[in-house]
């Protein structure tokens, strides 16, 4: 399996996409959802004017190479006194989804189930 683009529903098989979070929650200091979108998908938004509303928190393939890095920086915003970011549990879920697409064996049983909810175009 492999993350699907929250626009054109194709799947990311080489992972290059962008997991982008509202702009607002952004310079709010606040995850509320992630959005998966591929990297045609964005240079499209992009020209719409819809990609200002998104900022690119990571690099998709960044979170296939890295995953222990990026979920170590996550929940170290868990658990921090003072967070760089607080999660809402949607988009921690999500993160620990892309993860699983990623490594299976983080997984605790079947990842079919779940889906990421995402932005609007």
């Amino acid at each position: 399996m492999h993350p699907k683009c929250g626009v054109c529903k194709d799947e990311l098989e080489d992972w290059q996409g962008n997991i982008l979070v509202p702009e607002s929650d952004f310079s709010a200091g606040k995850i509320s959802k992630v959005w998966v979108v591929g990297k045609a998908c964005t240079r499209r938004l992009d020209q719409k004017g819809v990609g200002q509303k998104w900022h690119q928190l990571w690099e998709l393939h960044w979170l296939k190479e890295n995953t222990i890095h990026h979920l170590g920086w996550m929940m170290a915003d868990l658990v921090d006194e003072e967070p760089i970011f607080t999660w809402d549990k949607e988009a921690v879920k999500a993160v620990y989804l892309l993860a699983a697409l990623a490594h299976p064996e983080l997984s605790r049983g079947s990842i079919e189930q779940w889906s990421i909810s995402g932005g609007e175009v």
